[in-house]
Formats: C-alpha cells, sequence, structure tokens
C-alpha cells in the first residue's frame, strides 16, 4: 500500500463498535448488552482533539480517557470463545500506555486491554491471573511521535496462538507470556 495516500476503509460485518474519534466521542456502531447506545464519557479532565491521521483525533494524556458502555459480545467474563479484532490509530508519545482497554487501572486486571509496554505492544486477556490469561508482547518496539494503525486479533481458541498483532498492517512476531485460558 502507498502510505502517503489515504485508505479510508474497514470492517463493517460483524462489527459491533466503531468510534472515530475525529472531533466525536460518539460511536458510528454499537451494539450494547441490552441494545441501547452508551456514548462514550470523558473521565479525569474534558475530551481534547489535535489533527489526526486523516481528519481530527483524540488525544489523551495518561489521565484523561473515555469510558464506555458494555459491547455485546465483549465481556470480562464468559466471553472466551468470542471472535474478535480491535483496530486503533495512535500517534505514541510514551512507550507505556493504554490504547483499547476493558479494565481496570491495576497490575494485573481482568478482562481486555491492549496496551503499550516499554514500547512493545502487549495484549491482555484475563479472567483470573494466573490461572486463566493470555499475554502476548511484540518483540519489536514501536516507534514514537509518528502514527501507527496497531490491530489485534482474537480467533475465540483460548491459546496464545489464536493471536495476531499487526503494526501499519505487517504481522509483528511476539513472546508468549501467559497461554492459560483453558480451565474449566
Amino acid at each position: 500500500l502507498d502510505k502517503s495516500k489515504a485508505l479510508y476503509w474497514g470492517p463493517a460485518r460483524g462489527l459491533v463498535a466503531h468510534y472515530t474519534l475525529d472531533g466525536d466521542v460518539n460511536a458510528q456502531v454499537e451494539k450494547t448488552v441490552d441494545g441501547k447506545p452508551v456514548p462514550l464519557k470523558a473521565q479525569g479532565g474534558e475530551t481534547s482533539f489535535a489533527a489526526g491521521r486523516f481528519s481530527k483525533a483524540a488525544t489523551f494524556d495518561g489521565k484523561r480517557f473515555l469510558q464506555g458502555g458494555d459491547i455485546k459480545g465483549f465481556s470480562s467474563y464468559g466471553a472466551y470463545d468470542d471472535k474478535y479484532s480491535l483496530t486503533a490509530w495512535i500517534y505514541p508519545t510514551s512507550g507505556t500506555g493504554a490504547i483499547v482497554s476493558k479494565v481496570q487501572d491495576i497490575e494485573e486486571p481482568l478482562g481486555h486491554e491492549l496496551v503499550l509496554k516499554d514500547g512493545k505492544v502487549q495484549y491482555n486477556h484475563a479472567s483470573k491471573w494466573l490461572d486463566e490469561a493470555i499475554r502476548v508482547q511484540t518483540e519489536k518496539t514501536i516507534a514514537l511521535n509518528q502514527w501507527h494503525q496497531v490491530t489485534l486479533t482474537y480467533d475465540g481458541s483460548r491459546y496464545a496462538e489464536g493471536v495476531k498483532i499487526y503494526v501499519d498492517g505487517e504481522s509483528w512476531k511476539f513472546e508468549i507470556q501467559v497461554d492459560d485460558l483453558n480451565n474449566p
């Protein structure tokens, strides 16, 4: 692909949530557990926007974040076999921080999170540390102060080998740190 030209495309089949964050925090598509849309809410301060990859982009400082509702099929508990993908355009200015998460801000949270950890892309899917969890972390470090598209896919297999991480369309190898999401 020609990186100098914008490509406005994204998957649509099976899409349950799409937040453009291009000056607006409302969902383009959202399927919640109860069928009612839940807008994102700014926490820790007002949502701010700056120039983005395609138009505007939400900016975060490590204190501010957007809180969403429960998305259908993306539960912290009982969704081990659900297939899903997460994609975000990021402009990291620090090597550590959340990209997309559905967890509490604690050392070993329960739920799902895609984060930067010391410049590497890390994915955690846990219902009970260390008994029921997957943790993988890329071998490569992401370059700071430039735009990247980060995508994670999970095939619902309950094994780390069912996870794929892509940065700017390139599949990145990762180290499997925990691979035990198969307890009954």
